[in-house]
This record gives C-alpha cells, structure tokens and sequence, in this order.
C-alpha cells in the first residue's frame, strides 16, 4: 500500500511567491515605522531646543534690566517653571558681554550679547547663539 505522491511544483510556487511578498511587506512595515519614530524623536528635540531657546531670551532680557538697574550686576542663577538659566556679565568699562545658558531638562541653549551703558541707556552692538 504504497501511495504516490505527485510533485507539484505549483504549490511550491504559491508558496514562494507568498514568502517573498511576505518578507516584502514586513520590510516596508518596518521601514515606515522606523521613520514615524525617528520623526517623533526629531519633533520632541525640536521642541526642547525652542524652549531651551526661549528661556535663554528671556533671561537675556532680564539681564539687560537688571544691567539697567545696576551696572555692576555680574549675573545669577535664575529657575523658572519650564527650565534655568545661568547668566554670566562680563564688564569692561562701559562694554559688557552677557553669556545666558538656557536650560530645559536636558537640553541647552547659549546666547552671547554684546552691549555698551551710556548713562541709562542700554545699546546692543550684538547678539548671537553660541
């Protein structure tokens, strides 16, 4: 009682056919997922990095006031409710150099400002990311 088994090369073909659509498929879906995660992770970065980046403005301006009330001010630690900052007041004579870092979790921003006193007046020469 021997049975004969048939070679059936169609089925074999089939099947194949569907591994290699498969594979495919799995490729592409992995591919598309990979960069809905790398974009979310660049958005996210994005994100702090603008925060980091107001924060750092906004102790640049108190900076500049606080220079306004006192030109021997040299800077301060300030904690503010979405981040810190550092600020650092260079003098020479009437010429400062404010450095402000600005800080949000883990990341961080750097200003640098330029500004000369005449009297009560404040004048930024310069103000740039570093």
């Amino acid at each position: 009682m021997f049975l004969k088994i048939k070679n059936n090369k169609r089925g074999i073909m089939a099947i194949m056919m569907v591994l290699i659509i498969g594979a495919t498929a799995l490729i592409l879906a992995l591919s598309s997922v990979k960069l809905v995660v790398n974009d979310s992770q660049m958005s996210f970065t994005n994100k702090k990095g603008g925060e980091a980046f107001s924060v750092a403005e906004g102790c640049l301006e108190e900076s500049l006031r606080q220079i306004r009330i006192n030109t021997s001010y040299t800077g301060e630690t300030l904690n503010l409710s979405t981040g810190s900052c550092i600020i650092d007041v260079a003098i020479d004579g009437d010429d400062r150099i404010v450095t402000i870092t600005g800080v949000v979790d883990e990341y961080t921003q750097r200003l640098q400002a330029n500004i000369t006193l005449s009297g009560n007046v404040i004048t930024l020469n310069s103000r740039r990311e570093i």
